[in-house]
């Protein structure tokens, strides 16, 4: 689960999980969770930060990124606060059909932000 990658932010959101993962383990039955629901999107925004993957991945238009990959980029930089990394990564490192159709959905509102631009960009 990606964290920010230093300093106080990252104490106080591993305070937050460690907290929240200890009340879990003591008082709720795990066999009612509904871990299709916590795969989502939706859900995966409350602990991803956009941070934790730029701190690696710091170099976004890397000379292997494929066209598709660039449009990507460069959609993500123009709605900065709007979309956030895992809005097209939330695959990364887990998989799920429900989590191909979300990137899948993705992919497509960049191709509808694409066909808006003028011609030249």
């Amino acid at each position: 689960m990606p964290s920010p990658p230093e300093g106080p932010p990252y104490l106080i959101e591993k305070t937050r999980l460690g907290v929240r993962d200890a009340f879990a383990t003591i008082f709720k039955d795990k066999s009612k969770i509904d871990w299709d629901e916590k795969s989502k999107l939706s859900h995966a925004v409350t602990y991803t930060f956009d941070i934790s993957c730029t701190y690696c991945h710091a170099e976004l238009f890397s000379v292997n990124l494929s066209e598709k990959g660039t449009d990507a980029h460069v959609y993500y930089f123009h709605k900065k606060g709007e979309v956030r990394c895992i809005n097209c990564h939330l695959n990364v490192g887990h998989f799920s059909e429900v989590e191909a159709e979300e990137v899948r959905l993705a992919e497509t509102a960049v191709e509808k932000w694409i066909s808006t631009l003028p011609p030249g960009l």
